[in-house]
């Protein structure tokens, strides 16, 4: 794949993500593609393609760079001819940028199911609806945290990282004890009755067997979802 197809899978993804006002990916600093206004866009272009080649010069290759303009950032990211540049509030392009780092250099983070590149995937912010990388652990608008997410690709349960996230099997612990020791005490009320003491015994048997059966599935289905990645 040639460095400017990679570029453009980047831009596509910035395209995705809230706070970001203009997005411009040029070669040998004539726009090739931008969203925003063109004029802003070109005149960005042939600035930092400059200020990019004085750069790799003085300090070699670099991963990025980024400029400060007033509450904004401008972020660029260089592969041989190409320059991708992403403009916008400067909280939210620093948040961006390991998530698009790791993107151009193709180093991304995967659901632990599919396999899906979760960094080129937006997320909803449930608190204020911002849309912002999937990988990020926090909204850099509002802060939200958001520990479970549905994998955009197979819609199973994984964190912000990938990792699989275990079903909870806590309420049926408790409901099989439960079972258990209300089944025990029907026994107990029941001694000197042979039928109610089988139905208690029954009783308890049967929700542990629905309790195991349970259980063998979840690890079951999680022992698959960690094979399949």
């Amino acid at each position: 794949m040639y460095n400017g197809s990679v570029l453009e899978r980047v831009f596509d993804a910035l395209t995705n993500f809230d706070g970001v006002d203009m997005v411009a990916l040029s070669h040998e600093g004539l726009l090739y593609r931008y969203r925003g206004s063109v004029e802003e866009a070109e005149a960005m272009s042939a600035t930092m393609s400059e200020y990019m080649s004085r750069v790799r010069k003085e300090y070699g290759e670099l991963k990025y760079f980024a400029v400060a303009l007033g509450d904004e950032l401008v972020v660029g990211f260089m592969l041989d001819r190409f320059l991708l540049l992403a403009r916008g509030a400067e909280k939210v392009m620093r948040s961006y940028i390991p998530v698009v780092t790791r993107l151009v250099s193709g180093d991304v983070v995967k659901c632990g199911f599919c396999g899906a590149n979760l960094d080129a995937y937006a997320y909803q912010c449930p608190g204020c609806g911002k849309r912002y990388p999937f990988t990020l652990s926090e909204c850099p608008f509002c802060g939200y945290r958001s520990v479970r997410r549905s994998c955009p690709s197979c819609g199973k349960p994984i964190d912000y990282r990938g990792q699989i996230i275990k079903p909870d099997l806590t309420p049926l612990y408790s409901f099989s004890v439960a079972s258990a020791i209300y089944g025990i005490i029907m026994a107990l009320l029941s001694l000197g009755n042979a039928l109610l003491i089988a139905v208690g015994v029954g009783s308890i048997l049967g929700v542990g067997m629905l309790v195991t059966a349970l259980m063998s599935w979840g690890t079951r289905l999680v022992r698959g979802g960690s094979r399949r990645s």
